[in-house]
Formats: C-alpha cells, sequence, structure tokens
C-alpha cells in the first residue's frame, strides 16, 4: 500500500480534537488519545525519520553536481626550467563544476532500495501495533472507569438502603419491637458499607488518572457515558486466526524485517563486485607555463573510473556471514510471531467466551436478588422476617449489582482484547501529523 495515500486518508479521516472540551465519551477518548498519545506521536516521527533516511539514501544513486574551487602556492624551485630559463609563476588555481554518476555498485544501490523500503513498511506497521494496542488500552481503561463510577452508585446505593433500614429499625425499638441489639447490627452493617463506597468513591479517581495518562497530556475528562455491552458474531476460531494473519502488524513488521535482511545480503555480496562510476566535468585552470597569475585555459573532461577490492582482508566474508546469520533469525522471529498471534487469538477468544456467558448469568441473579430483597423488606415490616433477614438480602443484592457491573466491564475489556488479537484496532483512523 502507497505510504503517502495511506496517511493522507488517514488524516482526512479523523475529525479534529478539540483540547478546550471535556472527554464524555468512548470515542472522543480514542480521538484525542491518538491524536495526543506519546507513542502514537513517537511511531509518527519514526515514519518522516525514514522518509528523509530514504531521501538521503537515494541521493547516492542519483546524479552528483558540484563545484570543485583551489588555489596554492609552490616554492619557486617546483617551477619548469628550460636552458635556465623558468616557466610559470607560484601561484596555482584552478575551478570545475562536476557531475558524477554511479553506474554500477555489485548490487548494492539495489539492495538498499530494497532496504528501505523494507524499512518504510515496517515503520508504518509500527504505527498500526502502535494503534492497535493502544485503541485496546483506551478502551480498557475507559470501560474500567466507567464500571468504577456504577460501583461507587451501587455502593452509595447500598448506604442509603441501609440508612433507611436503620430508621426502621431504630423506630422498632421505640415503640419495642426490636432491642437495642438489633440498632447495633444495623450501625455496624451502615459503617461497613460506608467504608466500601469510600473505597469505590476513591477507586472512581485513580482509574480517571489512569486513563488520562493514557489519553496524553491536556486531557480533561468529565461524566463518563456508559454505553451497554456488544456481542460480537460469533465466528469459529480458524475464521478468527485468518483475520488476525491479513491484520496484525506485527506480522507485517516481521516479515518487513526478512526483506531487510534479505536486502543486506545483497548489499553484503557487492563487496565482491566492482564500483564503476562515470564523471563529467567543465573547468578553467591556471596555466602553469605562462608568466602571468590569470592566464588560464578551459575545456572539458569526461571519463569512467572502477574500484575494485581483490582482497579486504575477509571483511565482505564477515559481512556475507553476518548477513546470513540476520536472515535465519528473522526467519525464526517471523514464525515465533505467527505462533504468538494464534496464541493470543486463542486467549482472547476464551475471555469473551466466558465473559459472555457471566454477563448472562449476572443478569438473571440481579432480578433474582432484587426480588429477594423486596421480599424480605415487605416480610421484615409485617413482622415474619428477622433483621438478618434483611441485612442477608441487602448484602445478597448488593453483590449481585456488583458482580452484573463487572461482569459487563469484563464482557467489553474481553471483546476489546478479541478485536485487538485480530488486528481490528489496527485499521482505526490516525491523523499521521
Amino acid at each position: 500500500m502507497n505510504l503517502r495515500r495511506l496517511l493522507l486518508c488517514l488524516a482526512m479521516c479523523l475529525p479534529a480534537a478539540a483540547n478546550a472540551e471535556e472527554i464524555t465519551t468512548l470515542q472522543a477518548a480514542l480521538d484525542f488519545g491518538l491524536r495526543h498519545n506519546p507513542d502514537v506521536r513517537a511511531a509518527r516521527l519514526a515514519i518522516e525519520e525514514r522518509e528523509a533516511i530514504w531521501i538521503e539514501l537515494r541521493g547516492h544513486v542519483l546524479p552528483n553536481l558540484g563545484v570543485d574551487i583551489h588555489y596554492a602556492r609552490q616554492d619557486r624551485r617546483l617551477l619548469s626550467t628550460f636552458n635556465d630559463e623558468t616557466f610559470g609563476t607560484p601561484d596555482l588555481w584552478d575551478a570545475r563544476i562536476y557531475a558524477r554518476q554511479v553506474l554500477y555498485a555489485g548490487g548494492a544501490a539495489v539492495g538498499t532500495g530494497k532496504r528501505e523500503q523494507a524499512a518504510q513498511s515496517a515503520v508504518l506497521a509500527a504505527l498500526e501495533r502502535t494503534v492497535n494496542r493502544l485503541v485496546y488500552d483506551i478502551q480498557r481503561s475507559y470501560f474500567a472507569a466507567v464500571w468504577a463510577e456504577a460501583e461507587a452508585d451501587v455502593q452509595a446505593e447500598a448506604v442509603r438502603l441501609l440508612t433507611e433500614q436503620l430508621t426502621d429499625v431504630e423506630r422498632k425499638r421505640q415503640i419495642g419491637t426490636l432491642s437495642d441489639f438489633e440498632v447495633l447490627r444495623a450501625e455496624v452493617e451502615l459503617a461497613n458499607a460506608r467504608v466500601l463506597a469510600l473505597r469505590a468513591k476513591n477507586d472512581v479517581r485513580i482509574r480517571a488518572e489512569e486513563l488520562r495518562g493514557l489519553l496524553g497530556e491536556g486531557a480533561r475528562l468529565g461524566q463518563l457515558t456508559r454505553t451497554a455491552p456488544t456481542e460480537m458474531p460469533v465466528e469459529s476460531l480458524a475464521a478468527l486466526h485468518e483475520r488476525a494473519l491479513a491484520r496484525r502488524p506485527e506480522i507485517r513488521v516481521a516479515a518487513a524485517a526478512i526483506d531487510t535482511a534479505k536486502a543486506g545480503k545483497s548489499i553484503a555480496r557487492a563487496g565482491y563486485l566492482p564500483l564503476v562510476d562515470a564523471e563529467a566535468q567543465y573547468g578553467i585552470e591556471k596555466d602553469n607555463f605562462a608568466p602571468v597569475f590569470w592566464a588560464s585555459r578551459r575545456g572539458w573532461r569526461i571519463g569512467i573510473g572502477a574500484d575494485w577490492r581483490f582482497f579486504d582482508s575477509f571483511s565482505t566474508v564477515g559481512k556475507t556471514r553476518q548477513a546470513d546469520i540476520a536472515t535465519t533469525l528473522a526467519d525464526v522471529d517471523y514464525n515465533h510471531t505467527l505462533f504468538v498471534v494464534a496464541l493470543d487469538v486463542e486467549r482472547a477468544y476464551s475471555a469473551y467466551a466466558e465473559a459472555r456467558e457471566l454477563f448472562q448469568a449476572t443478569q438473571q441473579v440481579e432480578r433474582a436478588a432484587s426480588e429477594s430483597q423486596r421480599l424480605a423488606k415487605v416480610r421484615f415490616d409485617a413482622g415474619t422476617a428477622t433483621q438478618l433477614d434483611v441485612f442477608a438480602a441487602q448484602v445478597a443484592l448488593t453483590q449481585a449489582r456488583s458482580n452484573a457491573l463487572r461482569a459487563e466491564h469484563d464482557l467489553a475489556v474481553a471483546l476489546a482484547g478479541l478485536r485487538r488479537a485480530t488486528g481490528d484496532f489496527a485499521l482505526t483512523d490516525i491523523d499521521p501529523k
């Protein structure tokens, strides 16, 4: 894929994010993070750096134009003489404009071009790898922040219900139907619930700071919007593997490393072959036999030169062996990357299947616990249930709500993890500038 065309497309797709606006949605968090996260910015700069390197390397195979100007003064005893007569002056000068072009470099120029193309593919894939990971991390951190806020609401609701329960118990003690022990027990339950509520409230701040750290400098969080979890269409594990092989940027990075190593072999083997270049020049130089300083002659020269090192103390042999080893290592790394990606997909698929089942199960438990708490309260007011029954039902309801929130959070994170494992987030629009 053409690098500039892809970057231009990505730049047009992503809307501008305003630093002054509060981040309240997942999409806003993603947009801000992709623009301000330091890892993404570093990956963008790496692409620009490779483009600059390519410009530099291209200059070695294209014609070079230049100007040479020299001046020197020599000892008069070095001047030419004939019949005791000295010719010329001690001053020497010349000026010329030249053009040089490499004609043959033993395949080094072609190898350098292929190596740089592979390097550009690698840095682009590295940007996609960074984006793929960052989008997942932002989603995971966003879901954790939303879950923390919802958990704080659950604990706050538990405190409210236990406060009402304490009020009912105190009222019944005043009319003589309950003892001080029931009041003390209600106060202990309320105090424990307040501790959990304080911890949940503090966790909200911690999760928010973690999200801000991922988004980058200048992120301002508002009231985060809670979205219902979605389920992706169930695919076979083989289909997920195929998607991952086609999309995961880590595989493209490893493949580019193989291409780079192979190009390095061509460059190393060029040391066995000659270097041929051509030069053309036009210049003016001092006439060494003329008696005056400004006497000159001018004209052009054109020629071909060759440099062939038949023996370089085995330097080329060493470079060739290094290139062969680098190619072998790149092949090993590529195969290992394939294995790691396949294993990553399997783990993500298992985590998503488990999270989906737990989410479905907790929804039923929460409804049953809510009904159980309502009935316990009715029976307690009617005098057919004890305070312990009400507390037990309230604890079960709080736990059920907490479990349901955790299951919802785990499902969202597991879905994001499965999409990361298949490389879906690597295709996220991002402005390279």
